[in-house]
């Protein structure tokens, strides 16, 4: 008897602004793909990048430029907030928190301006806010590509890799895993 994938077999992805306006499971891979990838356009890998290059057009990547080194929290933050999108202080101090339909509008918002711009502060927000998503998969991936870009761990990054250690799914157990392993590796 085989293994049982509970994966979905996505045999057609979405593409660009596509997938960040539906809400879908197929969406949601769709962009998780996606966000993999503008973390390999800012983390400057160039090697990564041309061998992902043919996917990159598929799913019509934006590409962006390197990070300028690792980016604390605060900075993050500030990206967000001059993206349009609260910052988690200012949601909290009102007593309110993210709704998932506001996290799909910003999310296609963002790409958006990514497309046209290809800015590495909106690519940033857009993954800071896909943090938020309804979808696993989408949370553990922008943590993912977060990972290796951030100048150090906060709470709710190390909760949605934790999370996603759990999954039921091989691929965000194994993007969390490895994303745990870059941002706290003392703790392996």
């Amino acid at each position: 008897m085989g293994a049982i994938v509970s994966e979905p077999v996505i045999s057609r992805p979405r593409a660009g602004l596509l997938a960040f306006r539906g809400a879908d499971i197929v969406s949601a891979w769709s962009q998780a793909a996606q966000l993999i990838g503008l973390g390999v356009y800012l983390s400057g890998g160039m090697e990564l990048i041309s061998k992902m290059e043919e996917e990159a057009r598929e799913l019509l990547i934006p590409a962006v430029e390197p990070a300028e080194g690792k980016v604390p929290y605060e900075r993050l933050e500030e990206y967000s907030f001059e993206a349009g999108w609260p910052t988690i202080g200012s949601i909290q101090e009102r007593g309110v928190s993210y709704w998932p339909q506001s996290v799909v509008g910003r999310q296609s918002l963002l790409w958006s301006q990514i497309y046209e711009t290809g800015s590495p502060a909106t690519a940033f927000a857009l993954l800071n806010v896909s943090l938020y998503s309804e979808h696993e998969i989408v949370r553990v991936a922008a943590a993912a590509a977060l990972a290796p870009l951030v100048e150090h761990s906060w709470p709710y990054l190390d909760s949605v890799l934790a999370d996603g250690c759990l999954a039921a799914d091989d691929t965000p157990r194994l993007l969390s895993a490895n994303s745990l392993a870059i941002l706290l590796p003392e703790r392996l």
